[in-house]
């Protein structure tokens, strides 16, 4: 569905603009803590801990095509 967007996008929203765009690797620490903040992701596990870093860091490779930072 996505791939049908061509991103970078401009969208204006009630609060101001907003761009849409592909995650890349340097997005890792914020998707993270976006992940730890939702209540219903936090009961699963997701907590921001360091240790899971290396794990998230390779499903976001997998997911996006990236290579894991190092």
């Amino acid at each position: 569905m996505l791939n049908a967007i061509s991103l970078p996008v401009e969208l204006n929203v009630v609060a101001g603009g907003v761009t849409l765009r592909r995650a890349d690797a340097d997005d890792l620490t914020d998707l993270m803590r976006l992940l730890s903040d939702d209540p219903i992701s936090a009961g699963r596990g997701d907590l921001d801990a360091a240790a899971d870093r290396p794990l998230y860091a390779e499903a976001l490779t997998r997911i996006i095509g990236i290579r894991p930072m190092n």
